[in-house]
């Protein structure tokens, strides 16, 4: 395919969308090694730079790889993960067979939630918690549980183990049914610290409201995801899904 120079669309982003497409039509597979810079030059008539600014943006987006002194390989397809199911995160990774390890930043009893929509301030166990998936940061998450359905929670130790076995096992509560928003925001820094990002830099972010046995909306949860060895999967439910989200105020970060 030839690249059009009088084209407004940039020769780097017309040759990566011509790379891509090889890729997504199987003419060069997983762990197949890309033509040398040198090669893409000649067949394209571009530039060295150009060549480098639409790998650069391949490997950003994970589809290549590179290997010191090797080359440009294209990368193994990332694990479909359904993180937004009721299942929960650690079964969701675990089903991919990819290495989840959870780290507790924080766990205490507060009075109110900022993403309860009830007026009158009521005692929640918040939990901060970092998921590293395969040894990379991935997942930045903060968790609030109505404090009466969880009695001694704060107390627990929960480090790499699932919060939905905890809650079925030691409370004898069930994920029954929720709602969750996303949307595309600005890492903020002390976000971006844990998960290694710049600051600014876009992460996704995910809002829930869950229902526990017997308690209606008894389980609030936000989660910033960056970039990981998957993709983000989400089945499209049938008749009888949950209602909309209620509104809820956006979180206002704290004071460090």
């Amino acid at each position: 395919m030839a690249l059009d120079a009088n084209s407004p669309v940039p020769l780097y982003h017309q040759l990566g969308e011509v790379l891509r497409g090889q890729m997504e039509a199987e003419r060069w597979t997983p762990g197949r090694k890309l033509p040398s810079e040198h090669e893409l030059c000649q067949a394209y008539g571009v530039t060295r730079p150009t060549v480098r600014q639409a790998l650069e943006c391949l490997l950003r987006e994970g589809l290549v790889t590179k290997r010191r002194g090797l080359g440009t390989f294209v990368a193994p397809p990332k694990a479909p993960v359904g993180l937004f199911a009721l299942a929960g995160t650690t079964e969701a990774f675990a089903r991919q067979r990819l290495k989840l390890k959870t780290r507790v930043l924080r766990l205490e009893v507060v009075n109110g939630c900022p993403l309860a929509e009830e007026a009158a301030p009521r005692r929640w166990v918040r939990i901060e918690r970092l998921r590293q998936v395969n040894g990379k940061a991935a997942l930045f998450e903060r968790t609030w549980i109505l404090a009466e359905a969880v009695p001694g929670m704060e107390k627990m130790n929960l480090t790499d183990r699932s919060l939905y076995a905890t809650l079925r096992s030691r409370f004898g509560l069930e994920v029954e049914a929720g709602a969750q928003r996303f949307m595309a925001v600005a890492a903020e820094p002390r976000i971006a610290r844990a998960l290694g990002v710049k600051n600014g830099a876009p992460v996704l972010r995910v809002v829930r409201r869950l229902d526990l046995t017997g308690r209606r909306g008894a389980f609030r949860v936000e989660l910033f995801a960056a970039d990981g060895p998957f993709v983000l999967e989400e089945r499209i439910p049938g008749r009888g899904a949950s209602k909309e989200f209620a509104a809820a105020e956006p979180y206002q970060e704290e004071s460090a």
